[in-house]
């Protein structure tokens, strides 16, 4: 646990690069601010050409929990979404007889 906060972009960036086992994979995402994701995912796309999101999504379980990890990983690329906008798309998503989660999430 200890490398997870010593040199702990080189680690994010061992276990996002080598697919290593999703618990890991987790506890990287979970302890990640909202500086280090930008710097993780640009970092990976120098290195390795690829998008952290959509390297791992599909690595995520398919729970509640997995879905938020989803959003959480992708959501630094909303930082601009305007509050009205923002206001609105959510409103329309709770309205109705359903709910439409994935906004939610995302």
């Amino acid at each position: 646990m200890q490398q997870l906060f010593d040199n702990r972009y080189y680690q994010w960036l061992d276990y996002v690069d080598n697919l290593v086992e999703e618990k890991r994979v987790i506890t990287a995402v979970i302890l990640m601010s909202d500086h280090d994701l930008p710097f993780i995912n640009q970092t990976l796309k120098n290195l390795a050409r690829r998008d952290f999101y959509n390297e791992y999504k599909g690595h995520f379980p398919i729970s509640d929990w997995g879905r938020l990890l989803c959003g959480w990983v992708s959501s630094y690329s909303r930082r601009d979404w305007d509050p009205v906008v923002a206001a609105d798309e959510l409103y329309a998503a709770a309205k109705g007889a359903g709910t439409n989660e994935d906004l939610f999430i995302n």
